[in-house]
Parts: C-alpha cells; sequence; structure tokens
C-alpha cells in the first residue's frame, strides 16, 4: 500500500497541471485504450485538450490511441511528428504521414526530419527524405 502511494506520488511530482490532462497522457502514453476511452467520454465537448495525449501517444509508437484521439479533434500533427521522429517511432510516422486528416508542409517534415537526424533515428530520417523527394 505505501509502495501505490508512493509511486502516485512520483508520477504527479512537479505536475501542477489538469488532473484530467495527466490521465489522459498516462493513458496514451501506455496505449491503454480503455482508460483512454473512458476519460474521452467522461468529458463534455469542452473538455481537456486532446493534443498532448496524441503527441505523448505519437512518441510511444500507440497508433490505435492515436487514431482514437484524432477521431475526436486532436490535431496537433507536427509536435506529433516530431516526438515520434525523436523517438525512432517508425509506424507513428507513417500513421502521420498517410493520414488523410493532415497534410504536412514541407517546413514541419524539414523539421521533423532534422529532430530524427539528431536523434539518431535513422529509420525515421530515411523515410522523411523519402517523402520529401517525392513530393
Amino acid at each position: 500500500m505505501v509502495f501505490v502511494a508512493l509511486f502516485a506520488i512520483a508520477l504527479n511530482f512537479g505536475y501542477r497541471g489538469d488532473p484530467v490532462t495527466f490521465a489522459l497522457i498516462n493513458a496514451a502514453r501506455t496505449g491503454n485504450m480503455a482508460a483512454l476511452s473512458s476519460i474521452v467520454h467522461s468529458q463534455d465537448r469542452k473538455g481537456a485538450s486532446l493534443d498532448p495525449a496524441f503527441v505523448e501517444a505519437s512518441a510511444y509508437g500507440r497508433v490505435k490511441a492515436m487514431k482514437f484521439l484524432v477521431a475526436r479533434g486532436a490535431h496537433d500533427f507536427a509536435g506529433a511528428l516530431v516526438c515520434a521522429s525523436l523517438r525512432n517511432q517508425i509506424g507513428a510516422v507513417r500513421y502521420l504521414l498517410d493520414s488523410d486528416a493532415y497534410d504536412m508542409e514541407e517546413d514541419e517534415l524539414r523539421r521533423a526530419r532534422l529532430a530524427a537526424g539528431g536523434a539518431d533515428s535513422t529509420e525515421v530520417e530515411f523515410l522523411l527524405v523519402t517523402h520529401l523527394m517525392h513530393r
């Protein structure tokens, strides 16, 4: 019991934001679709912003969570692309590049390519370079 309390405190240490957003981010990070769905459906239309959770899901390659969040209004595709590129999450990058919901601008693609190159994410960098060449 003490361990659980200490773990919860450690997770929240330094976090001063909205607890709903924090819960969304944690569910997106782990790909916990049941928790993600429950949190999103418990909010009204003006509920928590889905973009931080969308970006977090992309950073951890949780494509199913990304699709769920986009269907409910998440739209920070540029931020998600950079985060996925930094962590070499090729599945997430492919989803973002192939998504019909958003058309990436060339400067966003170049920014993500630079992020991938700086993080030694070679597979993602190669994918982004070839995608830029075929535009």
